[in-house]
């Protein structure tokens, strides 16, 4: 068993690699290169691999203000609305919150007379019950690791 586990790690190491050096030249290629079939196939085959090979755990990190283009074209949405509009938005996967608070400060920042209803969900309760809180410190680890904050 012993001999097993170690050939899986080396191939592992091998296969993560491959994958570095595969990826880096994967988005140098243009477009319409990778739109091809030959290389479609290639990037499948690389997607399999990664599904095989790569180590998967839940990510809860975000930041606020993350996708401008995104926070603008709302923006450019909702002025659009007339005077005291209501708008609903639904955010899938809003993790810590980040991103909704963005949303609504975005939102309201432009238009003050708004009424938004934000419904947000995620797959680990327990990160929906931190968002709801809407406290957000540099005291906390995570959140020093996210904007660099060094001892």
């Amino acid at each position: 068993m012993r001999m097993r586990e170690t050939l899986h790690l080396l191939k592992k190491l091998l296969v993560t690699r491959y994958l570095w050096v595969t990826g880096r030249i994967w988005r140098r290629l243009p477009v319409s290169l990778r739109s091809l079939p030959v290389f479609v196939s290639y990037g499948a085959h690389l997607h399999s691999l990664v599904l095989r090979f790569a180590d998967r755990r839940q990510n809860h990190s975000t930041f606020f203000l993350r996708n401008r283009a995104e926070l603008e074209l709302m923006r450019r949405l909702a002025a659009r609305a007339s005077y005291g509009s209501i708008m609903d938005i639904a955010v899938f996967a809003c993790s810590k919150g980040a991103e909704v608070y963005s949303i609504a400060w975005t939102l309201k920042a432009a238009r003050p007379d708004l009424t938004i209803n934000i419904r947000a969900i995620d797959i680990s309760q327990e990160i929906v019950e931190f968002a709801k809180q809407g406290v957000y410190s540099l005291q906390d680890p995570d959140v020093q690791a996210a904007v660099g904050v060094t001892e």
